[in-house]
């Protein structure tokens, strides 16, 4: 699995924070707007990450290896670290998981 600074989110797709994670461990988020992959990390994917990972996510489905790294090339930040809110985008929170930040401040 790679976070969203390698991928990007684009308009009406569902994220999940990553299990290691201790801010979002378990959280399912359904995007509205987009947040951009930082060029650092798309820099850094491999060909065989475009495809084994990369590629299975919906938007990408059906896409080469090339078509989709020029893809998040061009539609990549050179902004280090950004972060949700950065972006003018909706979050709807579908799930907050359980044993992470959020679910522990919650009375």
């Amino acid at each position: 699995m790679l976070s969203i600074g390698y991928t990007g989110v684009r308009d009406g797709e569902v994220i999940t924070g990553i299990s290691n994670a201790k801010q979002t461990a378990g959280v399912i988020m359904h995007i509205r707007g987009s947040y951009p992959p930082e060029r650092k990390f798309v820099e850094e994917l491999s060909d065989p990450q475009i495809r084994d990972i990369v590629a299975q996510i919906p938007f990408f489905h059906g896409h080469d290896v090339s078509s989709i790294r020029t893809y998040l090339l061009d539609n990549s930040t050179t902004k280090h670290k950004s972060y949700l809110e950065d972006y003018p985008i909706d979050v709807r929170f579908v799930s907050l998981g359980s044993n992470n930040d959020f679910t522990r401040i919650l009375p």
